[in-house]
């Protein structure tokens, strides 16, 4: 029997003049291959999503601009949704939503991008400029 530990969006891939290039995902033993199908019309740089780094205790997840302002739009949802929790509960989504919206809101005011690490139970919000942050 498996069970699911993670789920992974669509896969998308756009080229330097913003556009779609075919693309999709496989699984290759343990490891998610995504392939990106390039041709001869193909504007290089691609650009293919999602960023996901994961290491040996933490991981981190990088968002884009589009993706920080959704966050910093619509996180404080997720905060006030927490009191429908169980005692305890309620109150690490709650503190972890609120963190992580003000950091996208000023990520997203500074014109950056959010990250978030995984570490030790906990969501750490960061921003970030360059590379993926588009």
């Amino acid at each position: 029997m498996y069970l699911p530990v993670a789920t992974i969006e669509a896969p998308w891939a756009k080229d330097a003049n913003g556009e779609s290039v075919p693309t999709s995902y496989k699984l290759d033993g343990n490891d998610i291959v995504q392939t990106v199908e390039t041709n001869d019309k193909t504007a290089f740089p691609v650009v293919a999503d999602p960023k996901f780094t994961w290491g040996w205790v933490t991981g981190t997840a990088y968002f884009k601009k589009s993706e920080t302002k959704k966050i910093a739009n619509n996180g404080a949802l997720a905060a006030m949704g927490s009191w429908a929790l169980p005692p305890g509960l309620n109150a690490y989504v709650g503190m972890h939503a609120a963190a992580i919206t003000k950091v996208a809101t000023s990520a997203k005011n500074n014109k950056r991008c959010i990250k978030i690490k995984f570490a030790g139970g906990l969501f750490v919000p960061g921003e970030y400029s360059g590379g993926y942050c588009k």
